[in-house]
């Protein structure tokens, strides 16, 4: 980002990158948000509006930062229904795509001791939908994990009900 090096004093100024991609292709679409440690520096940068790079002219302007979604269907906090007697697994939706396997079992796992777990995949493609259920040994697990609804895991919040 050399370009933008001039309103920077340092590389450590460029907080994050985001490139815009084709989900199926991962091809480029020309489109990037640039995060910077302070706001005055990104007033700065729309100072190269115009700018020519790689042989196209840019457009920069300001964005508002980015806040976490609610899951489709309403609010993220607290579960939707009440608890059946004898629960002991959960649902859990509006999970980013990028969340690991080893960062929900230690949120999950924070909760109490996970029997098994079983996230959703499509059936043709093979990809994560971002939704699954957590199966726990005790239904006081289950009463910790429904707490954990409307937390932000990658900038989306996500949603945990009874199953």
């Amino acid at each position: 980002m050399e370009v933008f090096g001039s309103v920077m004093k340092d590389e450590s100024d460029l907080v994050n990158i985001k490139w815009i991609t084709d989900k199926q292709t991962q091809q480029f679409y020309g489109t990037a948000f640039l995060e910077f440690t302070t706001s005055d520096i990104a007033k700065r940068a729309l100072k190269l509006n115009g700018t020519e790079i790689m042989g196209r002219e840019t457009q920069v302007e300001l964005t508002q930062p980015l806040k976490p979604k609610a899951p489709r269907g309403g609010s993220s906090e607290g579960p939707k229904g009440e608890k059946p007697i004898g629960c002991t697994k959960i649902f859990v939706g509006n999970v980013a795509y990028e969340s690991t396997d080893d960062e929900l079992a230690s949120l999950f796992g924070a909760c109490g001791a996970v029997k098994m777990v079983r996230w959703l995949t499509h059936q043709d493609t093979g990809e994560f939908k971002g939704c699954g259920f957590v199966d726990f040994y005790d239904t006081a697990s289950v009463d910790e994990a429904v707490k954990l609804s409307g937390k932000e895991l990658h900038g989306r919040c996500i949603r945990v009900d009874y199953s």
